[in-house]
């Protein structure tokens, strides 16, 4: 009698802790969905072809500046020294900006690099190498050498960039969605570099006639204007730090290409007696160009606040032959 009651306690502690875990057994995980990944992230994608498309559009610029621009005789820079100013100065700016349409700000740091200091350090030596060839430095080698050097550095640098540069890379850590505020920027620059090619365009400027060079109204006009309504835009929103860097930028980085501007015009037309001066306005310009654009599409971005995490709440509860464990987010 007693063995039979102590089995049957048995028997009842068991039968009830299978109920009891058959009850509370989690309910199988839903298969989760297949993550889609992002096509640079499973294989690399090439876009070199836009990078020789904008080399391509800035020769193409060349030549026809080439067959329509008139100088003074003693000025006048050779076809394919134009070319190469052209290619040089348009190509500097636009590759490094496919790099960053693309997200790759480092590479196109790397490509702004040797778009700059190539072509002219293969314009010297180009000289160097036609006047020894000749047996004499005179004018026209010095023109034919730094025309051929600057041109073969720069095809050069093309092929570098197009080949080895332009490959899509993974995103592994993506930066967190923000708000994008650059299209003030873009406004005020773009109606400010307008208003000063109105001016240059407009009547002579000084007592001789002449008017003033193309170049430099604009450059000035962005330059004064974007150097003060450039930070006041990052002031309006908050972002103090990166007005302080705009303005740093728009004042000291963009006369800095003045210095490109001499080298590489000088290098691509062979040392004119005006290289310096209307390479140095090239270089303005361009280095206008460049920072306005690394202002409106790097600084100009104001971070989103993120939402309040929902707090867990669990909740427990035991009914007859059952144990429910639940919550709410």
């Amino acid at each position: 009698m007693r063995w039979t009651l102590v089995s049957s306690l048995i028997a009842a502690l068991l039968l009830s802790r299978a109920t009891l875990a058959e009850t509370v057994k989690p309910a199988p995980a839903a298969p989760a969905p297949d993550t889609p990944t992002s096509p640079s992230a499973s294989d690399s994608g090439w876009y070199g072809w836009q990078v020789l498309a904008v080399d391509g559009a800035a020769i193409a610029t060349g030549a026809v500046l080439a067959n329509t621009l008139d100088f003074d005789p003693s000025e006048q820079p050779s076809d394919l020294g134009l070319v190469g100013a052209t290619w040089y100065g348009l190509g500097a700016v636009a590759a490094p900006a496919v790099h960053y349409a693309h997200g790759n700000a480092g590479v196109g740091t790397a490509s702004l690099g040797l778009r700059l200091l190539v072509p002219p350090a293969a314009g010297f030596f180009g000289f160097l190498g036609t006047c020894v060839e000749r047996g004499d430095v005179e004018h026209d080698c010095v023109v034919d050498g730094y025309s051929v050097g600057t041109l073969v550095g720069l095809a050069g640098v093309t092929a570098i960039d197009a080949g080895a540069l332009a490959w899509e890379r993974p995103s592994v850590d993506p930066t967190p969605p923000g708000s994008w505020y650059g299209w003030q920027l873009f406004i005020i620059d773009g109606a400010a570099i307008g208003t000063g090619i109105a001016i240059g365009a407009g009547k002579p400027r000084n007592e001789e006639g002449e008017r003033t060079d193309p170049v430099i109204a604009p450059w000035a006009m962005g330059y004064l204007v974007g150097l003060v309504a450039g930070p006041v835009v990052h002031f309006a929103h908050g972002r103090w730090g990166r007005g302080f860097i705009s303005l740093g930028a728009r004042a000291l980085a963009g006369p800095m290409f003045a210095v490109m501007g001499i080298a590489g015009y000088c290098a691509a037309t062979g040392g004119v007696s005006n290289c310096s001066q209307t390479g140095a306005l090239y270089g303005l310009l361009g280095g206008l160009a460049i920072v306005d654009v690394f202002d409106a599409m790097v600084l100009a971005h104001e971070e989103v606040e993120p939402t309040q995490q929902a707090r867990y709440a669990p909740t427990v509860s035991v009914g007859p032959g059952s144990l429910t464990v639940g919550g709410y987010f």
